[in-house]
């Protein structure tokens, strides 16, 4: 079969040049902090988010460790993404919703609309 017969009106092969440029010409990301709870209005990809760690004190004064804190980069088994920070109360908000304390890459001008709003901060390196 020739591929002529597949360039039709109805099905076209799209290059891979063509799929270069795209890839090409899509706005910068930039990192950003959240600050607070933010729902994204296109395209994201979250990076992590910071946990604190927690600290319990015994009766003897003595101040351990419960769980260490750093930057978590938690994989959905299911899909492979980044999983975002968890909420503190389950069942809250709705699915879009990325809460405060997580990491996101956004597009400039959005990001750029973020530090309008004082929403995140651009104090992550990218």
């Amino acid at each position: 079969m020739s591929t002529d017969a597949l360039n039709t009106p109805e099905i076209s092969i799209t290059p891979a040049a063509t799929l270069a440029a795209i890839e090409a010409n899509k706005p910068p990301m930039v990192a950003m902090l959240l600050e607070r709870n933010y729902r994204p209005l296109g395209e994201h990809e979250i990076v992590g988010y910071n946990q604190e760690e927690i600290k319990v004190k015994t009766s003897a004064g003595i101040t351990t460790v419960v769980r260490p804190g750093g930057f978590i980069q938690e994989r959905d088994e299911e899909t492979g993404k980044i999983k975002g920070h968890p909420p503190a109360v389950p069942g809250t908000g709705f699915e879009t919703k990325i809460l405060a304390g997580t990491v996101v890459r956004l597009p400039k001008d959005e990001a750029r609309r973020l530090l309008d709003l004082k929403i995140g901060s651009r104090t992550v390196d990218d």
